[in-house]
């Protein structure tokens, strides 16, 4: 089955793109290392990110009006620098920022804004991409998986630090799927148009189309930018997630493109 879409069927396959065929190798390596990683015997767990070093904001929402918690965090992790390039939500200048919600009942990290800014074109648009990687690697040398992990890890303790003895205790593997909404990537959006393209004429609002890992979408779209966070954070975490690793990618159209990865 090409794709999880009641009443949809694939139309004859379109020829891909060169941007597709770079996708679809990237994603077989990824995919290939995942499943690798995930069964080695030498595998150790990357150690959880010193969250330390970034300026935490962190926010509790409760049920009102009874004030009872809900377990659902809103982290937000910042860089700051006096020499960057940009400002973040609050005008101070940052190297990165990373701020996401948390829902720890569901299982369900939600992506809001993610970014280390020297990798923005628009900032060192005459940069090649390796002058640009080490660039940013000296910049901010946090990945999103790395950042995302121990903000996950400061809302389980968090919230188990607000239940009562008879409560069962939040665990890291209690995670079920990450969100990447109001996604603005040009190679993300280029690479779901596409993938949509062979079952949809256009992208019409409303669609949810779902992908598996024997479907070449799927491949594509876990090497996409908003997808590889995901695979990476499921490598480095192996034992601490039980073994999960990407098994769903949901495309859904709006305004503009999200896309939910879940795990298993």
């Amino acid at each position: 089955m090409a794709a999880e879409m009641s009443g949809m069927s694939p139309q004859p396959r379109v020829e891909r793109s060169a941007l597709w065929n770079t996708y679809r190798n990237k994603g077989i390596m990824l995919w290939n290392n995942l499943i690798t990683e995930l069964s080695s015997a030498l595998h150790q767990d990357r150690p959880t990110t010193d969250l330390s070093v970034f300026n935490n904001k962190v926010s509790e929402y409760h049920i009102a009006p009874t004030g009872e918690p809900l377990y659902f965090w809103e982290i937000d992790s910042c860089e700051h620098d006096p020499a960057a390039d940009e400002t973040d939500e609050d005008g101070g200048p940052f190297r990165a920022q990373f701020h996401n919600k948390y829902d720890m009942m569901d299982g369900v990290i939600g992506t809001c804004w993610n970014r280390r800014c020297y990798f923005d074109d628009e900032v060192h648009p005459d940069d090649d991409e390796a002058t640009r990687k080490s660039n940013l690697e000296r910049w901010c040398p946090y990945n999103w998986s790395q950042v995302v992990w121990a903000q996950w890890i400061m809302a389980c303790n968090s919230s188990n630090d607000r239940l009562t003895e008879s409560q069962v205790a939040f665990h890291p593997s209690s995670l079920r799927r990450v969100v990447r909404v109001a996604i603005n990537n040009p190679i993300t959006e280029a690479l779901i148009n596409e993938a949509i393209a062979p079952y949809v004429q256009g992208a019409p609002l409303g669609l949810q189309l779902s992908f598996r890992p024997e479907n070449e979408e799927f491949l594509v779209l876990l090497a996409s930018p908003h997808g590889n966070g995901m695979a990476r954070l499921c490598m480095e975490n192996r034992d601490a997630l039980g073994g999960k690793s990407v098994q769903l990618i949901t495309i859904g159209t709006g305004s503009t493109f999200s896309m939910v990865l879940e795990i298993e």
